[in-house]
């Protein structure tokens, strides 16, 4: 016969095996609330509906959550903003005998005139613009590599927009060939007040030089070499005796440039 102590031994095992089988073979699900503990805190965390299921990716967001950003790029508007660039847009345009892109960026008086007549679509379409007016209706100006000048109209208040476009015009002509020729061709620019043309012809330090100075009425130069690829011309206001007379300016001209832009590369008193 087993002792009392004998038993209460027996009992406690089969308790604890009894305990052992139930948490084996109990509910496995997670509870619905959890247990908290003495400082209030949960004691076992429970996924939220939002938690991203491995087979099925992430659940839908409550209807509170911040709606995903896109992940494309922002479009380029098609119309653009500047008066310059809205000029270089057209000439393009016209380039290419894009009529449908000339209809889009000018009115229709303008869009008709350079689509109905086909003019100009062989220029040069490289472009550089020399500057803008101010106003409501700013005029631009260009010149290209060959020496054909252009003047874009453009309507401010439609900057952005569609048929802003409200004139074009185009100056074709070419750049001299030879270092005197091409300075007289900067004169004539001069005394008709043409930036663009100025401008075409020689960088901006010289166009700025000349502008403090006074307009040739009269033009008489002499040509000599001054340096390897260089020319080196003086001339003056006025015409007297078959020599430079009056304020004289001595021009330096880059003989690799002749027939391209921008071939006077500098200008002082003489």
């Amino acid at each position: 016969m087993s002792s009392p102590r004998t038993k209460r031994l027996l009992t406690t095992v089969a308790v604890a095996a009894g305990l052992i089988t139930l948490i084996a073979c109990g509910n496995k699900s997670q509870p619905t609330t959890s247990p908290t503990d003495d400082a209030g805190t949960s004691g076992v965390v429970i996924p939220s509906e939002s938690a991203t299921d491995p087979d099925t990716g992430p659940s839908a967001a409550p209807s509170s959550a911040a709606p995903a950003s896109s992940s494309k790029a922002p479009t380029q508007s098609a119309y653009p903003s500047t008066a310059k660039d809205y000029g270089l847009a057209v000439l393009k345009a016209i380039k290419d005998n894009d009529q449908t892109r000339i209809v889009d960026l000018a009115d229709l008086n303008t869009a008709q005139y350079h689509t109905v007549t086909h003019q100009n679509y062989q220029l040069n379409g490289s472009w550089v613009h020399t500057d803008c007016s101010g106003g409501s209706t700013p005029t631009c100006n260009y010149y290209n590599q060959t020496g054909a000048t252009a003047l874009v109209v453009v309507d401010a208040s439609k900057l952005g927009k569609a048929h802003a476009v409200t004139a074009v015009s185009f100056n074709n002509g070419s750049f001299a060939t030879d270092a005197n020729g091409y300075v007289l061709q900067f004169i004539n620019e001069w005394q008709n007040g043409s930036n663009v043309g100025m401008l075409a012809r020689a960088n901006s330090t010289v166009v700025n030089f000349v502008k403090s100075r006074t307009v040739p009425t009269g033009v008489v130069t002499t040509v000599a070499s001054c340096g390897t690829n260089r020319m080196c011309i003086t001339s003056g206001t006025e015409v007297a005796g078959g020599a430079p007379f009056g304020q004289l300016t001595k021009w330096t001209v880059d003989t690799t440039k002749l027939g391209k832009p921008n071939a006077i590369i500098a200008a002082a008193n003489a």
